[in-house]
């Protein structure tokens, strides 16, 4: 049973997204494209919202998979956070993705999303949560070391679209 999230910040709400919610977080991936150029160099796919959900690590299904999805005053979606639990090891969750509609960067909703978001992965009982970051994306970099995240090694360059990446995997207790 997943308990409920716990975010209070005026005019916003979080919810757990499915699949047929697809259609409504296109528009998000759609206003980072600054994101999907640094990750692959082109802009989002018309379908990335419905990869992103279908996306898991190897050896894990969908059942692992949640979308959170962080809404506005007019529940458009402006903020997700793709995560899966149980990876890569138990008592862990993996950030598979994170996005803020650009219009919100800079107002301090990340900070309060995130910190929600470990509030809600202390009640699921995790003990650690884990992301990669693109050698490249010094801003994500900072802002997840801000946060209280470590850098635990690096990958070996890794093609990504029409990109190569190192990737800084990093972790932080719950």
């Amino acid at each position: 049973m997943i308990a409920s999230f716990p975010f209070v910040r005026s005019g916003y709400r979080v919810t757990v997204l499915g699949l047929p919610d697809a259609p409504q977080v296109q528009p998000l991936f759609e206003a980072c494209g600054d994101y999907a150029l640094l990750e692959n160099g082109e802009p989002p796919a018309t379908d990335a919202a419905v990869a992103e959900f279908e996306a898991t690590p190897p050896g894990r299904t969908t059942a692992d998979k949640f979308m959170l999805g962080l809404l506005d005053g007019e529940d458009r979606i402006v903020g997700l956070i793709a995560t899966d639990r149980g990876w890569p090891e138990g008592g862990s969750w993996w950030i598979a993705l994170m996005l803020i509609d650009p219009r919100e960067r800079g107002t301090g909703i990340a900070h309060a999303f995130v910190g929600a978001f470990f509030e809600w992965l202390k009640n699921q009982g995790a003990q650690q949560v884990e992301l990669a970051v693109f050698d490249e994306n010094k801003r994500a970099d900072r802002f997840w070391r801000g946060l209280g995240f470590e850098q635990i090694r690096s990958t070996e360059p890794r093609s990504i679209g029409k990109k190569t990446h190192v990737l800084h995997v990093m972790r932080r207790a719950i």
